[in-house]
């Protein structure tokens, strides 16, 4: 099949960033997202040629994060599910830049790029919400807390006064991100 040949998903980001018909480019973004759903990593035996190779993972991290923030918000609701697939796979150890993409976005004042900042942060959390207080992955959540918490207080203070619809989603996306952050996980 073609979608199993190396190169094909980065052919599909390129689609995404250059195409102009909006109806492409959604049609474009899901399939990407089945894609990766179906076969950035599994659990279940799988014929190893289904699995995207690791070359080609290590290109579309390096795109995701700034297709993301230049993307209209039709692409950028389909592809926050890719990005946190990938997190929840990859970060950090294949993906240890993630956190300094997001930090950036975070820190721009550009209302865009603030909002795909966001969407980032709030998929690192939901990536981390279930991990064991007591795990490595989790005392490194702690970490980026700390260091992207204060940012995220300062544009909620920000934003708060403004009554524009984009301030207000970026509100409810920085609120979810809060939630996430402090999800307790019962134990059985």
């Amino acid at each position: 099949m073609v979608e199993e040949e190396p190169g094909f998903l980065v052919c599909l980001l390129d689609i995404l960033e250059a195409e102009q018909d909006a109806s492409v480019r959604l049609a474009t973004i899901i399939y990407l997202k089945n894609r990766v759903n179906r076969s950035w990593y599994t659990t279940e035996p799988v014929a190893q040629g289904k699995l995207i190779p690791e070359e080609e993972k290590s290109r579309i991290r390096d795109r995701l994060v700034p297709l993301l923030a230049n993307s209209d918000p039709l692409v950028r609701q389909q592809l926050i599910p890719v990005i946190q697939r990938v997190l929840q796979s990859d970060f950090p150890s294949r993906w240890p830049n993630f956190m300094g993409f997001t930090s950036e976005l975070l820190n721009t004042n550009t209302p865009s790029s603030v909002l795909a900042g966001l969407q980032c942060l709030l998929a690192i959390c939901r990536a981390f919400r279930f991990k064991a207080s007591d795990s490595e992955d989790r005392q490194h959540f702690d970490k980026i807390v700390e260091a992207s918490f204060p940012r995220l207080l300062a544009i909620c203070n920000e934003l708060v006064n403004q009554e524009s619809d984009e301030a207000g989603e970026m509100l409810h996306l920085a609120l979810k991100t809060y939630k996430h952050a402090t999800w307790v996980c019962i134990s059985k």
